[in-house]
């Protein structure tokens, strides 16, 4: 379900899998347990212009999973909260780029095309 990686001197130095570990208290401390499994959120896009001047307000389901344990905990301060804000903004972007009838008949293109700026 999670990884827990260790921290000794202020750098992490073991990441292991699921299961029961035991550290030595006052010489390692755990960094952070990351949940690895795919995760789900709703992402909602503000009162957002379409291309056509149209105002509208989407609302997508965002999934994702940590791939790297290290790089979410070390690099980003909240890797949740940061993956939804760059998933919304993705959403206005597409939103502000297309027209109203392409937002309502256009699903599986707009979903690749979020998709590809996701990743």
């Amino acid at each position: 379900m999670g990884k827990d990686c260790a921290i000794e001197a202020g750098k992490i130095f073991r990441c292991q899998g699921t299961g029961l570990f035991y550290y030595p208290p006052f010489i390692y401390s755990v960094a952070a347990i990351v949940d690895i499994r795919i995760e789900t959120y709703q992402v909602e896009a503000t009162a957002t212009l379409t291309k056509d001047n149209v105002p509208t307000k989407v609302t997508a389901a965002l999934e994702f999973r940590v791939e790297d344990p290290r790089k979410a905990i070390i690099d980003v301060q909240n890797y949740r909260q940061t993956v939804t804000w760059v998933a919304t903004e993705a959403l206005k972007n597409t939103i502000g780029s297309m027209e109203l009838k392409d937002l309502l008949s256009e699903r599986d293109k707009i979903a690749a095309n979020l998709e590809n700026r996701l990743i």
